[in-house]
C-alpha cells in the first residue's frame, strides 16, 4: 500500500472528502476522530495491512503522521 492509499482509507474511515488529508493535520482538527474511528482504524490495519495495533497507542496519536508511523512497516511511500 502506498501512502496516498493510506490517506484515502483514513478519509473513508472519517467520512471525509477525497483529498482532505495531506498528512499534516491533527486528528482533533478532523472532527470525526473518536472511539468508533479508532476501532475502524484498528480493523483496517488488521484486515488490509495484517497489523495488530494496540488501542492505547492509537489513543495517544495526535496527528495523521502518528497514524502513519503506527503502520509504516506496511506501507511504501
Amino acid at each position: 500500500m502506498k501512502l496516498a492509499e493510506l490517506y484515502e482509507n483514513i478519509e473513508g474511515i472519517l467520512e471525509l472528502e477525497a483529498g482532505t488529508i495531506t498528512g499534516q493535520e491533527t486528528l482533533e482538527s478532523l472532527g470525526e476522530w473518536n472511539s468508533l474511528a479508532i476501532i475502524s482504524f484498528i480493523a483496517f490495519a488488521d484486515g488490509m495491512l495484517g497489523l495488530s495495533l494496540n488501542p492505547e497507542s492509537l489513543k495517544k496519536a495526535q496527528k495523521v503522521a502518528d497514524l502513519v508511523a503506527l503502520v509504516q512497516s506496511a506501507i511504501n511511500s
